[in-house]
């Protein structure tokens, strides 16, 4: 399912406190398993967005998939032309980069057969 994430107005991306500019980031899936860092970087050069850094998202416990992810960032003046789906390879999935708190990142535990 895709999700038009529409045109982004660069001022959104400005702290509130400080008035520091956020990188924009998104997470890439489903790209061609053996793709790199540096093809995925050409990639986006290609179309416009100079100076992305492409980061491979290593699969947990030893896991094995038959595509690749990455973590993608680039400058806030590109932000318009990053977040076109358009300008992404075919059958790319984009998804913002989410941020946790590690302290707050707590696993539920899932109680069964609870009689009162």
């Amino acid at each position: 399912m895709e999700v038009d994430i529409g045109m982004v107005d660069p001022a959104m991306l400005t702290e509130e406190t400080g008035g520091s500019e956020r990188v924009p980031q998104l997470t890439t899936s489903t790209l061609e398993a053996g793709t790199t860092e540096q093809q995925l970087a050409a990639w986006l050069a290609g179309v416009g967005i100079l100076g992305a850094t492409c980061s491979l998202i290593v699969p947990k416990d030893g896991r094995t998939f038959k595509t690749v992810a990455f973590r993608v960032s680039c400058d806030v003046q590109y932000v318009n032309l990053f977040y076109d789906e358009a300008l992404w390879p075919a059958g790319c999935e984009l998804r913002d980069w989410v941020f946790r708190n590690k302290s707050t990142n707590v696993q539920h535990q899932r109680v069964e057969n609870v009689s009162v």
